[in-house]
């Protein structure tokens, strides 16, 4: 089993994303969340500093609904030069429809990438998310649809301020293996609603293990790709983040 772990650690070192794993009524009842850092100093023919946060809080009434609240930053600078500086707060709330497999979603979120040049970017959303499978050896996958409206102001003059109404369409699945270890997976495409062409993608992966008692080692990879970024921006960006996690409330069985 150890030697499985360490290959799926090594695997998930060569792909991308930021995941945050399936949420769904009953999975955690009460009150339940996670609080994560990661923290990098060098001195010498190095200088580097690097900081990076997250915490997610749920409330699950066990019956309807499910709400949740996640915020992640990263900050970072290299010989007394800023080189990383980006933040978001996503709120969602999910309540269960008539069929057990079939939810509703509204979610908002703000967020802001200084690298990107996006000073401030904010989503309001809706749509319906359907579970497709949920099986102790296979896991769980989900596929959901929906619409969002976003705004967007840069840090410069050249881009003009957003507004857009984009279609959100996503597929999610996650796996609970060797008892405290999961793995999870979701893809993301964003088109706009009246220019097909403009587009962003997003996939991810994530895995974590328990280290001791309610501490987690976790691994994050993201990429994502804007068919029409700003002005002086890449198309793409990839990244990749090891935190340590520590969890309280209830955990998943599933």
């Amino acid at each position: 089993m150890k030697k499985t772990v360490l290959l799926l650690l090594f695997v998930v070192n060569l792909m991308a994303t930021v995941v945050i794993t399936p949420n769904e009524v009953g999975l955690r009842p009460g009150i339940a969340g996670e609080i994560g850092a990661s923290l990098t100093h060098k001195r010498g023919n190095t200088d580097k500093n690097e900081y990076h946060g997250n915490i997610y809080l749920s409330y699950d009434n066990n019956v309807s609904f499910v709400t949740w609240i996640a915020a992640n930053f990263s900050y970072g600078e290299s010989g007394g030069v800023l080189n990383e500086n980006n933040g978001f707060i996503h709120l969602r709330h999910i309540h269960k429809l008539s069929q057990d497999s079939l939810a509703a979603e509204l979610f908002i979120q703000d967020s802001e990438d200084r690298f990107k040049n996006i000073r401030r970017r904010v989503l309001e959303g809706a749509g319906l998310r359907k579970r497709l499978f949920d099986d102790k050896t296979y896991g769980r996958a989900y596929l959901g649809a929906g619409a969002f409206y976003e705004h967007i102001s840069y840090t410069t003059d050249i881009d003009p301020t957003e507004r857009n109404t984009r279609f959100n369409t996503y597929a999610a699945y996650t796996l609970k293996f060797a008892e405290n270890a999961r793995l999870s997976a979701a893809a993301y495409y964003q088109p706009k609603v009246n220019d097909l062409q403009d587009y962003n993608l997003v996939s991810s992966f994530s895995l974590e293990m328990m280290i001791i008692a309610k501490l987690y080692l976790k691994v994050q990879l993201s990429a994502q790709y804007d068919s029409q970024p700003p002005v002086d921006v890449l198309a793409y960006d990839v990244s990749q983040e090891t935190v340590l996690v520590w969890k309280f409330g209830v955990q998943a069985k599933k």
